[in-house]
């Protein structure tokens, strides 16, 4: 069923719609979507569209329940919602969690240094992500590049849902996710990255291992929205034990 809203925007800005490069898909089949109404507000048309090389901006007319008219907005990825999967790795000697591995990266959006969750993992298809077995596989091969190893054998692997980063503006939501993996020594591993910058991101980054024993420290300091979220759930399904 074609949307109200639909109906009453302009054939300039259905046009811009259509002509949507194909990357942008995903978005385009969510936006068209959208209700005509969301909570207590009517959805009255479409007022513009903007896009760039990763997002969309959508700009609505809006009416509220007391009749004003005015704009909202909000911004997607081209990939629709479901764009990624972020995480991190725990690293287990003889049976006990010892340390975590985490990312160091220069952002530009905020322009300074942090620590974050371990991303640039896509969200695979819907048969990977229905399937707990095929999503830790396709995990797997996806942190082996993204840590430079040659190889990584994962011990046990925790799904722990989604995060929204901002549901004022934007409309993403990313699914995290931790997993273990047993090694002899620290260096079987961090002999791969330790000491190295990457820049086969667009942005340059390290690879950081972090003694479990500091890391109150490290919650206390840390920002990452899905590094919180992914500390916060372990703690929960008592994985992380201090």
């Amino acid at each position: 069923m074609k949307r109200k809203w639909l109906n009453n925007t302009s054939k300039e800005i259905l046009r811009e719609i259509e002509s949507l490069p194909k990357k942008f898909e995903t978005f385009k089949e969510e936006l068209l979507e959208r209700q005509d109404k969301i909570n207590d507000l009517e959805v009255i048309r479409l007022l513009e569209l903007y896009y760039s090389e990763h997002f969309a901006i959508s700009i609505f007319e809006v009416k509220s329940r007391d009749g004003k008219i005015y704009t909202q907005e909000y911004i997607s990825r081209r990939g629709g919602q479901f764009h990624s999967l972020r995480g991190i790795v725990l690293i287990k000697q003889r049976g006990k969690l010892t340390h975590f591995i985490v990312r160091k990266s220069k952002r530009f959006g905020v322009a300074k240094e942090v620590y974050e969750s371990i991303g640039n993992i896509y969200q695979p298809t819907t048969e990977y992500q229905k399937d707990k077995i095929l999503l830790s596989s396709y995990i797997k091969d996806e942190l082996t590049k993204c840590l430079h190893l040659p190889s990584i054998k994962i011990d046990k692997f925790y799904d722990l849902g989604n995060v929204m980063t901002d549901t004022s503006m934007f409309n993403n939501i990313v699914r995290v996710f931790a997993v273990t993996i047993d090694v002899d020594k620290l260096s079987d591993v961090s002999i791969y990255f330790k000491d190295k910058t990457f820049d086969d991101k667009g942005y340059s980054y390290q690879i950081e291992v972090v003694p479990v024993d500091k890391f109150y420290e490290f919650f206390g300091e840390v920002a990452d929205s899905f590094l919180l979220a992914i500390f916060g759930r372990l703690q929960a399904l008592n994985v992380i034990k201090l």
